[in-house]
């Protein structure tokens, strides 16, 4: 199973519908520019997991890996206005490890 998908895949559909089915998080990964990937995360059908919760910690990740990683902010799709965060900027280079460590991130959450 793949843990993640990119923005266009011919896949991308039956990746959702696997995700869905089985109650896991769904993660697409899409280039915003030549150094900046988006990844969008959508755990609504999952049980057991407080969205809040999880729209908080990555919240707070986020604002620190922008400030460790020194990420142009105004380069960035991330809003932190939204009541839930589902989608947020990382370094192009960083783009899978991120999108791996979410989608275990998230399975953990429904386990604890």
């Amino acid at each position: 199973m793949n843990k993640f998908i990119y923005r266009g895949n011919l896949h991308a559909t039956e990746h959702w519908e696997y995700c869905e089915r089985y109650k896991y998080p769904y993660i697409e990964v899409y280039r915003l520019n030549t150094t900046i990937s988006n990844l969008f995360y959508d755990i609504t059908f999952m049980k057991n997991i407080d969205i809040a919760e999880v729209s908080a910690t990555i919240t707070i990740l986020t604002k620190y890996y922008y400030k460790f990683f020194n990420v142009n902010f105004s380069e960035t799709n991330t809003d932190y206005s939204t009541k839930y965060l589902f989608d947020f900027s990382v370094l192009n280079s960083h783009a899978v490890f991120v999108a791996e460590s979410l989608f275990d991130f998230l399975v953990n959450q429904i386990m604890t």
